[in-house]
């Protein structure tokens, strides 16, 4: 008599994890989505109350960016960007130096274009913003965010333990913004050429 692979408990817990993961992958969508349209919502008010024009370059480009973000999100996981940077790593990785290198000349000219200093920081503090937000969905998202999200997290505790105690905690902070909005910056841009 053959013992089955899996028995029936076995096969009403699997279902149900796999249930509560594809519920936790919802939930971690809508959580970005909101967040990036309270973004969006935070940079109208900003820009409107400066008294600056809807139509400026620099706030249309940060809608944008903020608008296929939110759109793009549900398909979005390190498992999805894997796969599509797969089929030739030389063509994905020359297409990636030329998109990061156009995303930020084109953010440049946007931020160029605005008027006042303190206007052209905000707007360079909303797509930081849009950038670390995304990339925090990015690597904890999903499961294979997760599985990225330990070897960087080990990187980054290794890095800090060689720091001095006294500024270990600006360090950390600055070095998870850097690689935050490096990770949102460059699964935005993947996705987008996937799109």
């Amino acid at each position: 008599m053959s013992t089955p692979l899996l028995y029936l408990p076995d096969a009403i817990s699997l279902i149900l994890l796999l249930v509560v993961l594809s519920l936790l992958r919802s939930l971690a969508v809508m959580h970005i989505r909101q967040e990036l349209a309270a973004l969006r919502n935070e940079a109208l008010l900003y820009w409107a109350g400066a008294g600056q024009s809807l139509g400026h370059e620099a706030y249309m480009g940060l809608c944008r960016r903020i608008r296929s973000r939110i759109q793009m999100s549900e398909c979005l996981s390190p498992a999805f960007v894997f796969w599509l940077g797969r089929p030739s790593k030389s063509v994905a990785s020359n297409v990636d130096r030329k998109l990061e290198g156009n995303y930020r000349e084109q953010l440049q000219r946007e931020l160029e274009a605005i008027a006042g200093i303190a206007a052209r920081s905000k707007m360079r503090r909303f797509n930081l913003e849009a950038d670390v937000s995304y990339g925090t969905f990015y690597l904890t998202g999903s499961i294979s965010g997760w599985m990225l999200l330990a070897p960087v997290l080990f990187r980054m505790l290794v890095r800090a333990s060689r720091y001095r105690s006294g500024n270990r905690v600006d360090r950390i902070f600055d070095m998870a913004e850097r690689v935050l909005s490096r990770a949102g910056r460059r699964a935005y841009l993947l996705a987008r050429t996937a799109g």
